[in-house]
C-alpha cells in the first residue's frame, strides 16, 4: 500500500481501538479522536481557555495521534514498557513517525502542523500555555478511553477494570495542575452542566451513515467527523490566502469549530439521508430545518453559558453551505462532499461493488470539480487517481 495522506486518514477510519481486547462496543481511532475533541472544546471552555489556546489545544488533539496509522501493531501495555524501559526510545518512535507522517502533508502546512505530532509537542507556545494544554489533552484522551472501557467491563469485568484503574489514576495525575481543578471531579462522570451535551456527542457514535446500504467498512457519523475535520483544517491552513476579507483572523479556528460540530443536529435526528431528506424537501422545504433548529435550541438552553453564547456567536449549529463563496462554510461543506467521496472509494476500495456506491463516487466527484476552492478540487482528483490506481 502506497503511503498518502489519504491511506494514512483511511486507516485510522478502520483501526479498532482495543483489539486485544474482548469487546462488545468497538471504537475506531477516528472515532475517539472526533470524541475527544468535543470533550476538549466543552472541557476547555468549562474552564475558561481562550480562543487562541483552545484552538492549539484541538489542533493537538486532531493530529497527536495521526502517527498511528504507522505504529499500529504497538498495543498499550508494549507502549508503556517502552516507555518505561527506555524513554528516550519511545520518543525517537515517535517523533520519527511524525517526520514520516509530515511528509504526506501539503509541504507548505508541514512546518504548521509538525509539532503538534512530535511527543512532546513542539508547537509555539510559552512553557506555561503548552504544559497546560498538553495536560489538558492527556486529560481528555484518559477521560474517552474510561469511557470507552464502561460499556465493556460490564460484560467482562474481568478484562477492563484494572485499565479503568489506571486510567483513573493517571487522570487524579494530570489534574495536579490547579488551572484543571474545575475538571478534579471529572474522572468518573462529566460536569453536570455538560453531561446532556456530551451524552448526546457520543451517540454519534451509534449512527450509522448510509444505512440502509450494505457497507463493507462500518461508517459512523463520528468518524465522518474526524475525516471532515481533518480536512477542514488542513486545508483552512493551505488556502488561508483566498478566505474572503469578513471571515476575520479566526477564520482557521472558525473552519475547525465549524467542521467539528457540522453534523451535531444529527444526533438529535439520526442521519436522514439525502433521498429521504429531498422528499421531505418537496412537501414542505422547511419542516426538517425547522425540526433540527427546535432540537437544537432545547439543546442550547441547556448548555452552560459560556459554551452556548460560544456556539450561538460563531453559528456552530448552522449547517455549512455554499451560499458565500470563499468563506468557512463554504470550505467546510466542500470537506463534507470530500469526506463522502473518500467513503466510497474506501468502500470500492475493499470490493463493494454496490452500484448506488460508484454512483454516490461519480455524483460527489461531480460536485467537488465544481468547488470554487483549488485545493479541493486537485485533492478529489487525488481521491480519484488513487482510488483507480488501487494505492490504498
Amino acid at each position: 500500500m502506497a503511503e498518502t495522506l489519504l491511506s494514512a486518514i483511511k486507516a485510522l477510519f478502520c483501526l479498532n481501538r482495543w483489539n486485544v481486547e474482548p469487546r462488545i462496543e468497538t471504537w475506531t481511532e477516528a472515532e475517539n479522536i472526533a470524541m475527544g475533541s468535543h470533550v476538549l472544546y466543552a472541557f476547555g471552555k468549562h474552564i475558561a481557555l481562550n480562543d487562541e489556546l483552545l484552538h492549539h489545544a484541538l489542533k493537538r488533539m486532531l493530529f497527536k495521534s495521526l502517527n498511528k496509522y504507522r505504529l499500529s501493531d504497538i498495543s498499550a501495555p508494549v507502549r508503556e514498557i517502552i516507555q518505561k524501559n527506555s524513554p528516550l526510545a519511545w520518543q525517537n518512535i515517535i517523533d520519527d513517525a511524525a517526520k514520516e507522517t509530515i511528509k504526506l502533508f501539503p509541504s507548505s502546512t508541514a512546518n504548521t502542523f509538525y509539532g503538534y505530532m512530535t511527543l512532546e509537542g513542539n508547537y509555539a507556545l510559552k512553557k506555561e500555555d503548552k504544559d497546560l494544554i498538553e495536560d489538558l489533552v492527556k486529560f481528555v484522551q484518559y477521560r474517552v478511553s474510561y469511557s470507552e472501557c464502561e460499556p465493556n467491563k460490564r460484560a467482562f469485568p474481568e478484562d477492563y477494570l484494572d485499565k479503568e484503574e489506571e486510567l483513573e489514576t493517571k487522570m487524579i495525575k494530570v489534574l495536579e495542575n490547579e488551572k484543571l481543578k474545575k475538571l478534579r471531579s471529572s474522572t468518573h462522570t462529566d460536569p453536570s452542566d455538560l453531561k446532556g451535551y456530551l451524552f448526546l456527542v457520543r451517540k454519534l457514535k451509534h449512527v450509522r451513515r448510509w444505512n440502509r446500504m450494505n457497507r463493507f467498512i462500518e461508517s459512523t457519523v463520528l468518524a465522518h467527523t474526524f475525516i471532515v475535520t481533518i480536512l477542514a483544517t488542513i486545508f483552512a491552513e493551505l488556502g488561508k490566502g483566498e478566505f474572503r476579507p469578513e471571515e476575520g483572523e479566526d477564520v482557521q479556528y472558525k473552519t475547525l469549530l465549524l467542521a467539528l460540530f457540522h453534523d451535531v443536529p444529527e444526533m438529535l435526528t439520526g442521519d436522514i439521508i439525502s433521498p429521504v431528506k429531498k422528499i421531505l424537501g418537496q412537501y414542505d422545504p422547511l419542516l426538517l430545518p425547522e425540526i433540527e433548529k427546535e432540537l437544537l435550541n432545547e439543546l442550547l438552553l441547556g448548555l452552560p453559558i459560556i459554551i452556548r453564547e460560544d456556539i450561538r456567536q460563531k453559528n456552530l449549529f448552522c449547517e455549512p453551505c455554499k451560499d458565500i463563496p470563499f468563506s468557512a462554510a463554504s470550505l467546510v461543506k466542500d470537506c463534507d462532499i470530500l469526506a463522502a467521496l473518500m467513503e466510497c472509494a474506501f468502500e470500492m476500495a475493499v470490493g463493494n461493488e454496490n452500484p448506488e456506491i460508484r454512483q454516490a463516487f461519480t455524483n460527489y466527484y461531480s460536485l467537488v470539480q465544481n468547488s470554487e476552492w483549488s485545493m479541493v478540487r486537485e485533492f478529489s482528483n487525488r481521491v480519484r487517481y488513487e482510488q483507480e490506481a488501487k494505492l490504498f
